[in-house]
């Protein structure tokens, strides 16, 4: 039950991040959770980590905090034009004539002020949503792997799916209002879908390999996710973040070697 109280807080934390944020920095940011499972299984299952492994989680660090104070970029929006008014003069008449204002308004199109930069910071609040909500997965990852023991993956996939439903159904009895279409049912079927499937693979991994090479193995979607937001939603990002998402890429990959090396 904890461990699917934890999952529902984790996905939630996510979804708000992502509002905030954007897909590309609110996962990135998210995938801390890989550092958190390795602090965590060195307290709970004495697996120290290496040195190698120290690095990658001070360059992971690195890598969230850089993004989390780096500029995003902004869409340029379009300048609306503006209209000019000139004041008029009362119009006279000529002989029973009546004669137009000389100087009538015009109506000009002048361009807005334009910004001096596209770029904007980026929110405090999807920021740690993100953090927040990756700490929290990796607290259900080490859950997990003290479950696997006793419990088979697929059965305690769908017992913490089956508390993650009760929970987001109790919390959405007060938005019961909100029209559903079919568009947004089928929307929300697929993504159903892949987080279960998801989720299952997960925990099959962490049973195989635990949950700390698990959460360093599935730590390629901060890259990917970036690039799909870039090619799909057109979710734009500056060098700078491209740089912090690289930063924290390097940092996965040598953990993920540090792991191999460790095990070997």
């Amino acid at each position: 039950m904890t461990a699917g109280l934890l999952l529902f807080l984790s996905q939630t934390g996510t979804y708000l991040a992502i509002r905030e944020v954007g897909p590309a920095i609110a996962v990135t940011i998210f995938f801390i959770y890989p550092t958190v499972t390795t602090l965590l299984a060195w307290k709970v299952f004495k697996d120290k980590p290496s040195w190698q492994q120290w690095v990658a989680i001070g360059l992971i660090y690195s890598g969230c905090t850089w993004l989390s104070f780096a500029p995003k970029a902004q869409p340029k929006a379009a300048s609306p034009a503006v209209v000019s008014t000139v004041t008029m003069t009362t119009p006279t008449k000529v002989k029973g004539v009546r004669v137009a204002p000389a100087n009538a308004p015009s109506i000009s199109p002048t361009p807005a002020p334009k910004s001096d930069s596209p770029k904007s910071g980026i929110s405090p609040l999807g920021v740690i949503e993100a953090m927040l909500a990756g700490i929290v997965f990796a607290m259900e990852g080490i859950i997990a792997q003290s479950c696997f023991g006793k419990v088979n993956p697929a059965v305690f996939t769908g017992m913490i799916f089956s508390v993650e439903w009760v929970a987001l159904l109790a919390v959405t009895i007060p938005f019961n209002h909100v029209p559903v279409n079919t568009g947004l049912m089928l929307m929300g079927g697929l993504l159903s879908l892949a987080t279960l499937s998801g989720y299952l693979f997960n925990n099959f991994g962490i049973k195989a390999i635990g949950a700390a090479s698990t959460a360093v193995i599935g730590s390629s979607g901060p890259a990917v996710t970036a690039i799909l937001a870039l090619v799909i939603i057109g979710d734009l990002l500056t060098l700078q973040n491209w740089l912090a998402i690289l930063v924290v890429t390097i940092g996965v990959v040598l953990m993920n070697i540090a792991k191999a090396m460790k095990k070997s």
